[in-house]
């Protein structure tokens, strides 16, 4: 960010009901680069928790890498680094279209070329998809309703 807050999150970081589902992906990746540099906790985790949750469909390429270069640098949010790059390797294409590719390109080129190359290497296994493994229940119900009451004078 540039120093100014842009509208979108503005009017999301003044609402006492947060309803995230209503905001894009990239308001919502705004918002949560805005918590962290403010340091409002229960925010940046409520954001994360909400992108940790959505399908990979939901993301836009340019949201994710975008999200990617930014889990990259924040030592809590990782978790979120493989679905991203799952996201992007599905998606070459848009990928070496999509702006915030061709900016990283522009001022390191070097990083975005052996990031696009890391993509191409297959991805490891996840212990859990082997056929010997028991099937285990989502961590959250598919009834969860994504709303967040955020009183800025709690604490």
């Amino acid at each position: 960010m540039c120093g100014k807050i842009k509208p979108d999150t503005h009017r999301a970081l003044y609402c006492r009901k947060l309803d995230l589902e209503q905001f894009s992906v990239d308001v919502v990746v705004n918002l949560l680069k805005t918590a962290h540099k403010y340091n409002i906790g229960q925010l940046e985790k409520f954001t994360t928790q909400f992108l940790s949750r959505q399908t990979t469909d939901w993301f836009t390429v340019n949201g994710a890498l975008e999200l990617y270069l930014f889990t990259m640098n924040v030592d809590n949010l990782h978790t979120l680094s493989g679905k991203l790059r799952t996201i992007m390797r599905a998606n070459p294409q848009q990928l070496s279209s999509c702006f915030t590719f061709l900016s990283w390109m522009h001022k390191n080129p070097k990083a975005a070329a052996e990031f696009a190359l890391m993509l191409l290497e297959p991805e490891p296994m996840n212990p859990l998809d082997s056929p010997n493994s028991s099937p285990r229940s989502p961590p959250y119900s598919p009834c969860t309703i994504y709303s967040f009451n955020f009183d800025p004078d709690s604490d």
